[in-house]
């Protein structure tokens, strides 16, 4: 039972980390999401916001690959999971069908799939706990560890400044959802749906992106003169 219980929560803490790394990676998807979702009001909030979830998860998948501290750790990932799949039912529950941005952009989940998944895993959590004797260690070591994890992060993951980025305010996309325009290489091209040759320049570049597995990810705005009154 004793090698279950420690394979369950390896098992666990190599998933926050996943979490977090795939988040790590791209904040800037994970900095959209939230403020889709209504969890922060601007970009710089949100990157606020990012960077300490990212560092939470980060210290939690840390800490529950060592052998100490399981039950206290345990109730941690209970909240954690709690409070946000508390949040995905509140998205599911409005129609929300966008990648919820719990894997970042590396696996899209739907609100849905993603309370599936916390469901597993708070069972796990829940199970751990259960099998796990109290522990009288002193919980301090646990929140420095946690802090100073959470503080590498605003090191490692500098905040980026926007302000020139012509399309910093394009975060949805038809077909795509939520987009960080800003982040890896994509092409944006816009196009007068007026101009002949800018819908046969569009054609083109719709059938390279198609045939070629190299060519970045196309993302096309189409623009279109007002009629005067």
């Amino acid at each position: 039972m004793r090698i279950s219980v420690a394979g369950l929560r390896i098992l666990l803490g190599i998933t926050f980390l996943f979490s977090a790394y795939t988040k790590f990676v791209g904040p800037g998807f994970f900095e959209i999401t939230l403020m889709d979702q209504g969890l922060a009001p601007d970009r710089f909030f949100a990157a606020q916001l990012a960077q300490f979830f990212i560092g939470l998860e980060f210290a939690l998948g840390i800490l529950m690959l060592l052998p100490f501290y399981t039950k206290k750790l345990m109730l941690i990932s209970l909240l954690l999971l709690g409070g946000f799949t508390l949040h995905l039912v509140y998205l599911w529950s409005i129609g929300d069908t966008e990648n919820c941005g719990c894997f970042g952009e590396m696996i899209s989940m739907t609100p849905l799939e993603s309370i599936i998944k916390n469901g597993i895993l708070i069972g796990i959590s829940a199970f751990v706990f259960w099998k796990t004797a109290n522990d009288k260690r002193s919980i301090k070591p646990i929140l420095l560890g946690t802090g100073l994890i959470i503080a590498s992060m605003w090191l490692l993951l500098p905040l980026p400044n926007h302000s020139d980025f012509p399309f910093q305010k394009l975060t949805q996309f038809e077909y795509a959802g939520r987009v960080d325009l800003a982040a890896g290489e994509k092409v944006v091209a816009v196009f007068n749906l007026d101009c002949e040759h800018c819908q046969e320049a569009a054609t083109q570049l719709a059938e390279l992106a198609a045939v070629s597995s190299s060519f970045p990810k196309l993302y096309v705005l189409f623009i279109k003169k007002a009629v005067p009154q």
